[in-house]
């Protein structure tokens, strides 16, 4: 199956994105802030990757993200802020702040949306999946008026 993941916003709360499945956006995603790939503590770069099935001691049955320079045991995943995430990537519903630390933004629903796409996902054996950080070029300015 194609899936990807376009990141629309990074800073020090995390980077926010939308995952894909064949073509239509499904939900949204949380990475931890970019820091050079620096294991643990950074999003993965940009580019295309094949991902398997894998039974993680934490988290049960995954997706792993494979053939991530210079990193191991990448993997999709459900929680709802960054301090609960090792470089992997965590998919929910919407970002929001949670009434438990509405300081933190966080994405909502990850349990429910990650049993979702594993659901979707349950006849596939690999997933193909490319990661682009959205704007690549700049935006040509939109009038104020259509």
């Amino acid at each position: 199956m194609n899936s990807s993941i376009i990141r629309i916003e990074q800073g020090d709360e995390g980077t926010f994105g939308a995952l894909l499945l064949k073509g239509k956006c499904f939900c949204s995603t949380l990475e931890l802030p970019w820091l050079n790939n620096t294991p643990y503590t950074s999003c993965i770069p940009d580019g295309k990757y094949i991902c398997t099935l894998f039974n993680s001691p934490k988290h049960g049955l995954v997706w792993q993200i494979n053939d991530v320079p210079g990193r191991t045991v990448i993997e999709i995943h459900s929680a709802n802020w960054i301090h609960q995430l090792q470089g992997c990537i965590a998919v929910g519903q919407y970002f929001d702040k949670l009434r438990i630390n509405p300081a933190l933004r966080a994405v909502t629903n990850s349990g429910a949306t990650f049993d979702k796409f594993m659901q979707i996902t349950r006849n596939e054996t690999t997933l193909s999946l490319n990661i682009d950080t959205y704007p690549r070029k700049k935006i040509k300015r939109m009038p104020n008026s259509l």
